[in-house]
């Protein structure tokens, strides 16, 4: 198995050096797509590749607001470059970013697990150094010639019949290795240059794909997120993203809780507690083991309604992250009645 990253980046000069340091002795090759960098970059990556004898690979496409974009030269330099994915020629990518470090990468083990089974992604384990909470996204497959990169922001890996497990998964007969691979996220100096980069290009996409869910998602979320604080414009914006996507029933079951759970904040911001209650009581008629959902009504409840709620809460095993729980009116009591 081949290991070649794909990372694309602008004026990244003050990441690199984490980066790069964490990939020493863990890959074959190295493809970079340079957005037009004012600072060092291009040659920090040209002369970490000769010093560490990687085959490294950096072209130069003005940053087009597209993330998909870039990445997909990178796919195609890529190609170019190495191949394609073949019995005697097992060509795998790993997207990473310039400001995130490679933690876990068991070279030998993904080699010998994923030569066994029809595989052809892997979810890495990250750990958001932002937020400080992990997720699971496809950043490693298989480089087949039809794997492309969609959305021009939020963007995912797709190719014809593709399959994405995490390595704990792959059927190697030992029931894998947790933490074979793990990325850790940090702060991009690009977005604190340009706050309003995933807003703008989000609005964008939706605009041109309204039936988009993905983009409807993700567009709320970032309006949401804004710092300091969204204003009441970008709430309601966020407000009638979210209802056009819960309409839309994308059936994407944790990402449908996530976007409840955020109108379900924005509601209480404004005052509309009852909506947001009668919000997830619905949604319990079809998701009644949604653990994040019911603590959310704990936490919107008085008295002996809320730790009912917050009792079914703790036995509950589905769920995701209750974002911004602490912005919900009422906290999780701290005692529970027998």
């Amino acid at each position: 198995m081949k290991t070649i990253v794909n990372l694309i980046c602008l004026n990244s000069e003050p990441e690199l050096p984490n980066l790069l340091e964490s990939l020493k002795g863990k890959i074959d090759g190295l493809v970079a797509v340079d957005g037009g960098s004012t600072d060092n970059t291009v040659s920090i990556l040209r002369e970490w590749g000769i010093a560490n004898e990687v085959t490294t690979v950096v072209k130069t496409n003005k940053w087009p607001d597209d993330f998909a974009l870039q990445r997909n030269l990178c796919l195609n330099i890529t190609r170019a470059e190495f191949g394609m994915a073949s019995p005697e020629n097992d060509i795998w990518v790993l997207m990473i970013d310039s400001d995130d470090t490679l933690t876990a990468f068991d070279r030998a083990y993904l080699a010998k697990a994923t030569a066994t089974c029809d595989v052809t992604g892997l979810l890495v384990h990250m750990n958001n150094g932002v937020s400080d909470s992990d997720f699971q996204v496809c950043q490693f497959f298989r480089l087949t010639p039809d794997a492309m990169w969609k959305n021009s922001i939020h963007e995912y890996i797709s190719s014809k019949g593709h399959k994405g497990l995490p390595p704990s998964e792959i059927p190697d007969g030992k029931g894998g290795m947790v933490g074979t691979l793990r990325i850790k996220r940090g702060r991009s100096a690009q977005h604190d240059r340009d706050p309003e980069r995933n807003i703008r290009i989000g609005r964008k996409l939706v605009e041109a794909e309204p039936d988009n869910t993905r983009a409807r998602f993700y567009l709320a979320r970032d309006l949401l997120e804004c710092e300091p604080m969204p204003t009441q414009q970008r709430r309601a914006e966020a407000e009638g993203h979210l209802r056009a996507y819960l309409a839309m029933n994308a059936a994407f079951p944790a990402q449908d809780r996530y976007a409840r759970l955020l109108l379900v904040r924005l509601l209480c911001d404004t005052g509309r507690v009852g909506e947001a209650r009668r919000l997830l009581l619905d949604a319990l008629e079809s998701d009644p083991d949604n653990r994040s959902g019911l603590e959310a009504l704990s936490r919107i409840s008085e008295g002996k309604e809320s730790a009912v709620w917050f009792r079914l809460s703790a036995a509950a095993e589905g769920g995701c992250i209750l974002p911004y729980g602490s912005r919900l009116p009422v906290k999780a009591p701290t005692s529970v009645p027998g």
